[in-house]
């Protein structure tokens, strides 16, 4: 609803909604910290994010197998912008719905 992404992109830190490492839901913050348009993220996959495949699919299986036992996955991850250029964030994960 506009109501809940109102919340969303009122908070200062970056914030997605994933299923499956699909978005969902992302905040605007989010899409300025990747350069991207706010609504450019939704539907796509997680993997744009990371440099390469392999540091995609190893963040992946850290995070769900942490997700998976019912903790939170915290991390400092490299991430890259639309335009290619990389930098370090400090990811805190969490699952609504397992």
């Amino acid at each position: 609803t506009g109501e809940l992404q109102a919340v969303f992109d009122s908070a200062s830190a970056a914030i997605v909604l994933l299923r499956k490492r699909i978005v969902v839901r992302a905040n605007r913050r989010l899409a300025e910290m990747l350069a991207y348009a706010d609504d450019e993220l939704v539907g796509r996959s997680t993997r744009l994010w990371y440099p390469d495949d392999a540091t995609s699919e190893r963040i992946g299986e850290e995070a769900y197998g942490r997700l998976a036992a019912g903790d939170v996955y915290r991390g400092e991850v490299e991430l890259c912008r639309k335009d290619g250029s990389c930098f370090w964030c400090r990811l805190s994960i969490r699952a609504i719905d397992t």
